[in-house]
């Protein structure tokens, strides 16, 4: 069982009412965890122009909403071969 002092949780109205997250607010569980690891993919890296970073972050800047899922594809799409922009 989870300790309830460990669970996180944000109401969507909290999101609308904050200058920076007012964007997010409509998200779904699966795209805000989505959106948090591809952050923390492109944290984790640092903004060094590894392929992996360089996709992370142009995922987060296309401003659209990712599952998990499809922010794992992005990642595992980040190829060595891939021109640097």
């Amino acid at each position: 069982m989870t300790d309830p002092s460990q669970t996180l949780s944000i109401d969507r109205e909290t999101l609308r009412m904050g200058k920076y997250t007012r964007g997010y607010a409509d998200l779904t569980t699966d795209q805000l965890n989505g959106l948090l690891w591809l952050l923390g993919e492109w944290t984790v890296r640092g903004d060094n122009g590894h392929r992996r970073s360089i996709a992370a972050r142009k995922a987060i800047m296309s401003s659209q909403p990712f599952t998990l899922e499809e922010a794992h594809e992005i990642i595992r799409n980040a190829r060595e071969e891939e021109p640097l922009p």
